[in-house]
Protein backbone atom coordinates (compact mmCIF):
# COMPACT_ATOMS: atom_id res chain seq x y z
CA UNK A 1 0.00 0.00 0.00
CA UNK A 2 1.39 3.31 -1.23
CA UNK A 3 1.10 6.10 1.57
CA UNK A 4 -0.05 9.66 0.63
CA UNK A 5 1.32 12.95 2.94
CA UNK A 6 -0.76 15.43 3.27
CA UNK A 7 -0.49 18.88 5.47
CA UNK A 8 -1.77 18.93 8.99
CA UNK A 9 -3.82 21.48 8.33
CA UNK A 10 -5.57 19.30 5.72
CA UNK A 11 -5.36 16.88 8.16
CA UNK A 12 -7.16 18.93 10.64
CA UNK A 13 -10.06 19.67 7.89
CA UNK A 14 -10.53 15.94 7.12
CA UNK A 15 -10.88 15.16 10.79
CA UNK A 16 -13.43 17.92 10.98
CA UNK A 17 -15.12 16.63 7.94
CA UNK A 18 -14.89 12.83 9.36
CA UNK A 19 -16.50 13.97 12.78
CA UNK A 20 -19.41 15.50 10.93
CA UNK A 21 -20.14 12.72 8.64
CA UNK A 22 -20.03 10.20 11.55
CA UNK A 23 -17.27 8.25 10.29
CA UNK A 24 -15.08 6.39 12.59
CA UNK A 25 -11.61 6.82 10.81
CA UNK A 26 -10.45 9.71 8.55
CA UNK A 27 -9.73 6.35 6.38
CA UNK A 28 -12.84 5.34 6.05
CA UNK A 29 -14.26 9.26 5.25
CA UNK A 30 -11.57 9.28 2.44
CA UNK A 31 -12.40 6.03 0.42
CA UNK A 32 -15.46 6.74 0.46
CA UNK A 33 -15.13 10.40 -0.73
CA UNK A 34 -12.36 8.73 -3.38
CA UNK A 35 -15.32 6.37 -4.08
CA UNK A 36 -17.91 8.89 -4.46
CA UNK A 37 -15.01 10.75 -7.11
CA UNK A 38 -14.70 8.06 -9.06
CA UNK A 39 -18.46 7.13 -9.68
CA UNK A 40 -18.66 10.89 -10.89
CA UNK A 41 -15.86 10.53 -13.21
CA UNK A 42 -17.05 7.72 -14.82
CA UNK A 43 -20.68 8.99 -15.18
CA UNK A 44 -19.22 12.20 -16.65
CA UNK A 45 -17.33 10.08 -18.99
CA UNK A 46 -20.13 8.05 -20.14
CA UNK A 47 -22.09 11.61 -20.70
CA UNK A 48 -19.64 12.21 -22.90
CA UNK A 49 -19.59 9.41 -24.95
CA UNK A 50 -23.77 9.51 -25.05
CA UNK A 51 -23.24 12.97 -26.35
CA UNK A 52 -20.53 11.78 -28.91
CA UNK A 53 -22.74 9.14 -30.28
CA UNK A 54 -25.66 10.89 -30.23
CA UNK A 55 -23.96 13.97 -32.26
CA UNK A 56 -22.81 11.85 -34.31
CA UNK A 57 -26.11 9.93 -35.16
CA UNK A 58 -27.83 13.60 -35.73
CA UNK A 59 -24.78 14.56 -38.42
CA UNK A 60 -25.73 11.26 -40.07
CA UNK A 61 -29.39 12.42 -40.07
CA UNK A 62 -31.09 9.55 -37.72
CA UNK A 63 -33.82 10.24 -35.77
CA UNK A 64 -34.83 8.98 -32.15
CA UNK A 65 -37.86 6.99 -33.35
CA UNK A 66 -35.84 5.38 -36.15
CA UNK A 67 -33.07 4.64 -33.67
CA UNK A 68 -35.94 3.78 -30.97
CA UNK A 69 -37.76 1.17 -33.24
CA UNK A 70 -33.96 -0.74 -34.05
CA UNK A 71 -33.50 -0.95 -30.42
CA UNK A 72 -36.55 -2.84 -30.07
CA UNK A 73 -35.97 -5.06 -33.03
CA UNK A 74 -32.70 -5.85 -31.34
CA UNK A 75 -34.36 -6.74 -28.37
CA UNK A 76 -36.45 -8.39 -29.59
CA UNK A 77 -33.50 -10.67 -31.70
CA UNK A 78 -32.21 -11.08 -28.33
CA UNK A 79 -34.86 -12.55 -26.52
CA UNK A 80 -35.77 -14.88 -29.74
CA UNK A 81 -39.20 -13.37 -30.27
CA UNK A 82 -38.08 -12.06 -33.75
CA UNK A 83 -39.41 -14.29 -36.62
CA UNK A 84 -37.56 -14.71 -39.38
CA UNK A 85 -35.30 -12.25 -41.21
Amino acid sequence: MQTIAVSDELLDKLEELRQEGGYLSVDAWLEEAVESQFASLRRKKAEGIARRIREGLDNRGHTEEEILNDFEVFRDRLRGDAGPT
